[in-house]
Parts: structure tokens; sequence; C-alpha cells
């Protein structure tokens, strides 16, 4: 009946079962080398032995039991010799002397059970029975005219025995017949005995050829176990093994070579013949195998060539040290591709092909804010695009616009930093092929951020020139002329003194007059601004002094004014005048901001080699259609502003290598963050 097991859960699975040579098979299989070469040979003894016993048995004891018989027909015929004359006269004295001399013999009388002649007629002549003699055995075994002799086993009351007839001749005439009878125990008893002694010679054999097969198996698997521990070694990765089979070959000593030039000479840690290009005929060999044709009329290649184990531990010797050749050069090229690969100012993002990301070098986290650990096997490619761009680029990837299927090259695009921040790329990417199935995809791009806003500058350059080229003609044209109405308008209110109607209105266009003549002035500095006059001044110490400035305007609006400095900024060089006036403006904003009152906070922070300075409004805020465009001349959410102020601001803060920003959040507040690099002067 087949065994089954249950397994966990209630499922019934049949255990394995092989047939009866299978099986024992499988577990000849499973031994070791040595054991099978120890068993092997054990089993060879054993088929010796039995062979052995096997001829000893069916061979060489029936032999021996043949050669007594012919000994025991030799002692008949001998006697049927003497006893010729006496059985003539029938000397029956003279018969029984004779048989009795030739049973008493010593070599004789221990397999020799009786002796008896009888005439013509088997009538008994003489005999060495002792006691009664078995008449039965007289016709038991009879010479027939044609033979020469007739042995026959015969039963008598001591036992059974050969009985060996030999007949007794005068001339042609059968005169009587010699019968000897053989001890068949006796000689069961010396067959015994060599069969016990053969029996513990082969048990002896058998023992030494356990020893012996003990010893030779663990022989000849010991290279073998080595090599095997050595190839284990090998598969782990370790190629800095050692191979100590046989004897360093140091073929410049045994062969008296002065080539110091030849590539073998002084290297005994690999045999000569592996060596490439040796010079032992003078002219370089080649590689091998192809130059063993060589090798073996070399005195140092016959005599250390050793048996096939060593020449097995040789070449797995000679494997291993290419091996580990090439694993040196392959690390040595891998080492490159990844400093190139990591080194690279693009970003470089690898994926399989199912799209999960395998490779993100330095330059990728620079542009996404993302670690490598936190991208390798737990992002997906598509991750890194903002919503719905993926699939653009990949259908750009599949399409013909861009160098091709499976090519995509200079295609603009934006990918989504750590923050959620889209940040412009200029990207380049090709799918990887193996035997027509894909591999995965390789992709580079690069920031365009600084490109982005350099582009902007030189736009808004532009733009600022051409509205610089306009004002400087609207200002020739309109500045004299407001100069008059406005010197005239002076004039006349001087003059009218009970008009109070007319006073009102030429107060009017006096002071409209001074407007504009203000906003002309403002145009003038927006697009032809001084460059910044700079000198070594603190940043803590002017905003303090602007906030003194501001103070009586900050109580009048009912806003809190709060401010935390940085002790470890240090004096730095820029223009203390334009900054102080940016600070103003903004001041000014955060407090029209807040026209029924708030809370203004100011902080200044040092950030490696930066001047962080915070400010941050409780005010109504900015919306998000208005904040793209907050920095744009002539545009203001103002009644009365130019829309000037913030634009000129962040000019001046670029004119000293700085930036403006402006963060904003409807009904909740701005935060206006302005930074400056530490300039010290040399």
């Amino acid at each position: 009946m087949p065994k089954v097991a249950v397994a966990f859960g209630g499922s019934i699975s049949k255990k394995k079962s092989y047939p009866l040579g299978i099986k024992q098979m499988e577990i000849l299989r499973r031994l070791s080398f040595k054991n099978k070469v120890f068993f092997s040979t054990i089993l060879i003894v054993v088929l010796l032995a039995a062979a052995v016993a096997i001829v000893v048995r069916w061979v060489l004891l029936p032999s021996l039991t043949s050669e007594l018989k012919t000994r025991g027909a030799a002692i008949a015929q001998s006697i049927a010799g003497l006893s010729r004359g006496h059985i003539l006269t029938g000397d029956t004295p003279k018969l029984i002397s004779l048989i009795f001399d030739e049973k008493q013999l010593e070599q004789r009388r221990h397999f020799l059970s009786y002796i008896f002649i009888v005439d013509k007629d088997q009538k008994m002549l003489a005999h060495t029975f002792v006691g009664e003699f078995p008449p039965s055995i007289v016709g038991a075994n009879k010479v027939l005219p044609d033979q020469i002799r007739s042995i026959k086993p015969v039963r008598i009351p001591e036992g059974h025995v050969y009985d060996i007839a030999v007949p007794v001749k005068e001339g042609i005439y059968q005169i009587g017949t010699i019968r000897v009878g053989l001890n068949k125990a006796v000689i069961d008893q010396l067959m015994g005995r060599l069969a016990v002694i053969l029996l513990g010679a082969i048990s002896v054999v058998i023992v030494i050829g356990f020893f012996i097969s003990q010893w030779l198996s663990g022989y000849i698997t010991r290279p073998l176990r080595q090599l095997t521990n050595l190839a284990y070694e090998i598969s782990r990765g370790n190629l800095d093994v050692s191979f100590d089979f046989g004897k360093k070959v140091k073929c410049w000593e045994l062969l008296e070579c002065n080539r110091t030039d030849c590539p073998a000479y002084g290297k005994a840690d690999v045999p000569c013949w592996y060596i490439e290009d040796t010079l032992c005929t003078g002219a370089p060999m080649g590689k091998f195998p192809e130059k063993l044709e060589e090798c073996d009329k070399c005195k140092a290649y016959v005599m250390h060539r050793g048996d096939e184990i060593e020449q097995l531990a040789d070449a797995l010797s000679h494997m291993t040290s290419d091996l580990n050749a090439s694993r040196d050069e392959l690390r040595r090229i891998y080492d490159f591709q990844r400093k190139l690969i990591e080194g690279s100012i693009d970003g470089i993002v690898a994926t399989d092909n199912t799209g999960n990301i395998v490779m993100f070098n330095e330059g990728a986290e620079k542009v996404s804010g993302y670690a490598s650990e936190e991208v390798i096997g737990k992002m997906d490619v598509g991750d890194l695009y903002p919503p719905g761009q993926a699939k653009k680029v990949k259908e750009s990837l599949d399409g013909d616009g861009y160098g091709g299927p499976g090519k995509l090259a200079d295609y603009e695009t934006a990918i989504s930093n750590k923050a959620g921040e889209e940040v412009p790329v200029w990207l380049s990417a090709s799918e990887i092929y193996k035997n027509g199935k894909i591999l995965g995809t390789v992709v580079f791009f690069r920031d365009l951020t600084q490109r982005k806003q350099l582009e902007k500058r030189v736009l808004e350059s532009e733009r600022l020139a051409t509205i610089g080229q306009g004002v400087a003609y609207i200002s020739h044209e309109i500045k004299n002329p407001l100069m008059i109405i406005g010197g005239f308008a002076q004039q006349v209110l001087r003059k009218i003194d009970h008009d109070a109607k007319n006073q009102k209105k030429l107060e009017i266009i006096i002071n409209e007059v001074e407007r504009l003549e203000e906003f002309l002035s403002d145009v003038t500095d927006f697009t032809k601004p001084s460059k910044p006059k700079k000198t070594m001044a603190s940043i803590n110490r002017l905003v303090e002094e602007v906030a003194v400035l501001l103070e009586q305007e900050f109580e009048a609006h009912h806003v809190a004014f709060e401010q935390s400095v940085d002790s470890r900024i240090p004096e730095s060089s820029f223009d203390p005048k334009q900054t102080k006036q940016v600070l103003i403006n903004i001041f000014k904003n955060a407090v029209e901001a807040m026209p029924e009152g708030g809370k203004l906070s100011v902080e200044t922070h040092l950030a490696g080699n930066t001047i962080e300075i915070r400010m941050t409004d409780t005010g109504k805020g900015v919306a998000p259609e208005d904040l793209e465009s907050i920095f744009d001349p002539f545009i203001t959410t103002k009644p009365k502003g130019t829309g000037l102020g913030l634009a000129i601001s962040r000019k001046i803060i670029r004119d000293h290598e700085g930036d403006l920003s402006i963060q904003s959040t409807l009904d909740e507040g701005t935060i206006c963050t302005i930074t400056l690099p530490v300039v010290r002067m040399t």
C-alpha cells in the first residue's frame, strides 16, 4: 500500500516512490565520491574472493578428490602387481600380509578404510576388516572386461567410502580383483580444513582490502575534495584561492635558462605551459593549449605535468587566474562607467522593462530632490512626471518625431521634484533591446531652471530696453509741458484770492502735475537704474534703521512689528541706499496690505554663505492669478500704484547677485524673501 502524507491545509499528496532498482541507484548517486570508490573497491575484493571460493569449490576440490582417487587406484594397481603370484598359488597368508602392510603405511592409514582381494569367481581371498566382513560390498563394484578400473561410492558400517576395483590379470585372463576403499569422511575433513583455511585467507584478504580501500579511496579523493572546496570558493566569488598541487615549476632552473625576457622567468605560481608567448624554443610559442605540442618535448613539462588530477588542478588554477584578471578588468571598466555616470551633470535614470527604476545617478538626485535609496526598486519612472506628462513622453518615445521609434532627443518637458514642484528639463531617452525584446529604458535629462530664468531675464531686459526708449521719448515730450503747466497753475493760484472754486481746481492741477512728474521719475529710475555702490555694511543694522524710520507709520496703521536678527551674519559688501529703498518698499507694501491692522515679522538668517531676509505679514494676500505677474512692470492692484515698486526692488536685488521671491495665500498673508550673498571686500 503506498504511503501518503497529509500537508497543512488538508490536501493529501502521495509520497514519491521508486522501483527497487531505481531507488537503490538513487541512493548510490547520493554517495560521496570517496564512498563510491571505497564501496567499489570493497565490492571488487569481495567479488574476487567469491570467485576464488567458487574456483576452489568447483575446480580445486573436485581436482583434489580426483587426485586422491587416482592415488587410491595406483595403490590398488601396485597391490595387483605384487599379489599376482600369490593368487595363482593360493597363498592366502602372503596375500593377507601384503594388504595389511600396504594399508598400514603411515601416509595411507588415515584415508584407506579397507583392502580385500577376491578371485575371478568373487570368492574372498584376503581382507583387512578386523570384525565381520560385510558381504554386500563384494558385488557393489565390479570391473567390466573392457575397464582398467572402476570407482564407485559404497556405504559400509563405518561410513561412506570410494570403492576402487582394479583387475589382477595373468596375460589376458583376469585371475582376481583388488578392492581398495578410500574413507570419504577423511577426505571430507581434509577438504573442510582446506575450505576453512581458504575462508580464513579470504577473510584476511577482505579485511586487508577494507583498510586498503579506505586508504586508497581517501588517497584518490583527497585532491578531488580539495578541488571541490576550491570550486565552491570560486563559485562564491573568491578567486584569490591557492592551488597547492604538486611541486612548483621553476623551469628556468631546471633547464638552466637565462632568458630573463621570457614571460615565465621567475614565475613559480603558474606552470610555464599556461603562460603566453614563452621563449622555450627561442621564439614566442603562442597560447595554451596550442603550445602543448611543443611542451610535450620539454623536460620541465614531462617532469611536472603530474597525473590527471594535478593537470585538472593546474587547468583550474589557470582558469581562475584568467577569471581574476577578467574580473579586475571588468571592475575597472565598471568603476570607470559608474564614475562617468555618477559624475555626469545630467540626470541619468535607467528602468527595467516594466518601468521600475534600477539606476538613479547624482545628477538625477540634484534635479529631483530624491535620494537614490528612495527611488531604486521603489518608484516607477512615471512617478517622476507631473500628472498626464508621462503618457505624453511615452507617446513621443514611441513616435517618429524625436529620432524614431524607441528614441527621444531634445524633448522639452518637466518633472516633479520631491517637493511637488515642476522642474523644466531637456530630456533624451532610448529603449534598450536584446533579441528583439525590450530590456528597459535609459533617460537623460538636464535641468532648464537656470536657463529658463536667464531667458526670462533676457526677455525682461529686452522689454525694459524697449520701454526705456519709449519712456525717454515720452519724458522728453511730456516733462517740459508739465513744468510749464505746473508753473502757470501756481502763478494763477497766487493771484486768485476770493475764488475758492477755482483755487480748488488749480490745486488739483498742481497735485496731478507733481504726481505725473514723480511717475516719470520712477519710470526713469526703473529703466535706467544706477549701478550699486557697494560698501561694507550690516544687514541687521539696516533692518533696524528701516524699522525705526517706519515706526510711526506702523503705529498709525495699527501694525505690530516684530524682528529677529541672526547675530552670526557678518558685514557684507552691498549698496545700503538701494537695499534700504527695497526694504522700505516691501515694508510699505505690507502695511498697505493690512488696512485694518495686523502683524509684520522680519527675520534674518545666515545659511552657509547666503544672507536670508524673510518678511511675513498677515494681510489680505495675493490671488494666485496675480502672483504670477507680480514682478511685471506697470501691473498693480493698488488704486494709485504705478506697478514699478516690486519690479525695481527685484532688479536692485538681482544686481546684487541675489534674488527676491514672494509666496502668498489669499486672505492669510504674504511671505517675501530676499537672499543676498555674503561678499567680503578684498
